[in-house]
Order: structure tokens, then C-alpha cells, then sequence
């Protein structure tokens, strides 16, 4: 009988080994709104555009100090306004509206963290895209209306990402992180460095505030994007 409980105590504690190693910092969801800027490169206009989406980040400390995240964050962006009188002679009309563009970056990824007292650091490997969508106005060559073309765009390739939890207080953390991905479509390349800032603040059993700020460098097209987040987290 001795044998019989050392047994179950012995597969017991094997089976909960990667359940007790469980990391809070890698085991949750959070989602929010997210507002932010990008430079006029991006939709090759005169103008900075400002913008607002949403965000959603996700992890799972599965296994020791293994974990699966994903990330999605979306921007929506106004473009130029336009307005325009037509006339071809038997028609004429009037027409008017706004250029509209967006941006969608995900990452899959899996990592491994190491716990060092109030720091966390980690890294990951996976794969990225970013999707360029929208709808431009384009005026007539001759005489009637215009037209409105749409167009949407995903290239996706290798990502990688380095970063660092730093608990402050008890309920205050931050987060640094170092994103670089490399991208490619029918021999189109981009690469893309994105350097993010994270303050988690836990106000309840589990839940957090979060206020976030990335600053996303697309140097193939001498392009940048700034985005600001504000939401909440659930750790479990």
C-alpha cells in the first residue's frame, strides 16, 4: 500500500509540474482601444493621419516556461476629403466623400521566459503579416464621375521579438519589448522594427488596467506608424 501512494504521489507531482510552473505574466487576454498616427508615406498624401482601431493580445503559459501568444492590432485611418462637381454634357451630378485606409499587424508566435526575481525576460519566434487596405477617390479623365478604387494588401513572413517584464510594485508592472519582422510577397520585401512600452496596473483578483505605446518603423518604404492603447487584462 506504502508503494501504491508513492506512486501517485510520484506521478501526482510530474503531471502538475507544468501547471505549478505556470507564469502569470504569459497566461492571458487583453484587448482594447488603440489610437495612434502614421506619416503620410504610408498613403502617399500631404498629410500625417491620425487614427483609431482596436487591439487583442493573447498568451498561454502551456508547458514549463514555454508559451504561445498572438496578437492582433488594428488601426483605421481618414484620408483626404473630396468633392466634386460633374457634367458630360447630357449628365451632371455632384459627388463627395473621404479616402479611408487601414492597417492590421498580427503575430504568432512561440516563446520561452526565464523568472529572475522582479525580472522577466523572454524571447519568441513565429510569423507576422501586415494587411494594407482602404479605398481612394480617383477624379475622371474626362468628363463624368469619378471612381472609388478599393484594395487590400497582406505580406507575412519570419518575425522574432525580445523583451523584458519588470514588476514594480505589487500591482504595477512594465513591459519593454523589441519586435523585428521580415516580410515578403512575389519578391516584395519588408522589414519592419516595432519597439513597445507596456504599463499593466492590477486593480481586482486578476484583472489589470493596461496602457500601451508602439512605435512601429516600416524603413522599406521610409514609413512609420505610433500607436497609443488603453484596455484591460485578464490574467488566469
Amino acid at each position: 500500500m506504502k508503494k501504491i501512494l508513492l506512486s501517485i504521489i510520484t506521478v501526482s507531482t510530474i503531471l502538475a509540474a507544468p501547471l505549478a510552473s505556470a507564469n502569470n505574466d504569459f497566461n492571458y487576454v487583453s484587448t482594447g482601444l488603440q489610437f495612434g498616427k502614421a506619416d503620410n508615406a504610408l498613403f502617399r498624401d500631404n498629410q500625417t493621419e491620425s487614427a483609431v482601431g482596436a487591439f487583442f493580445d493573447a498568451s498561454w503559459n502551456f508547458y514549463d516556461n514555454v508559451f504561445a501568444s498572438y496578437s492582433i492590432s488594428y488601426s483605421s485611418f481618414d484620408g483626404e476629403g473630396w468633392a466634386r462637381a460633374w457634367t458630360d454634357g447630357s449628365n451632371s451630378g455632384a459627388e463627395s466623400g473621404q479616402d479611408y485606409f487601414s492597417t492590421t499587424r498580427q503575430y504568432y508566435s512561440l516563446g520561452y521566459f526565464v523568472p529572475m526575481n522582479k525580472f522577466t525576460p523572454y524571447v519568441s519566434l513565429g510569423y507576422a503579416d501586415y494587411k494594407l487596405a482602404g479605398s481612394v477617390y480617383k477624379f475622371a479623365e474626362g468628363l463624368g464621375p469619378g471612381t472609388i478604387n478599393k484594395y487590400s494588401d497582406t505580406i507575412g513572413g519570419a518575425a522574432g521579438e525580445v523583451g523584458t517584464y519588470i514588476q514594480i510594485t505589487k500591482n504595477y508592472k512594465m513591459k519593454f519589448s523589441y519586435n523585428y519582422a521580415a516580410l515578403e510577397d512575389n519578391g516584395f520585401k519588408i522589414k519592419i522594427n516595432e519597439f513597445y512600452f507596456g504599463n499593466d496596473y492590477a486593480f481586482a483578483d486578476n484583472w489589470s488596467a493596461v496602457a500601451n505605446i508602439s512605435y512601429r518603423d516600416i524603413g522599406t518604404i521610409n514609413t512609420n506608424e505610433i500607436s497609443t492603447q488603453f484596455g484591460v487584462k485578464y490574467n488566469f
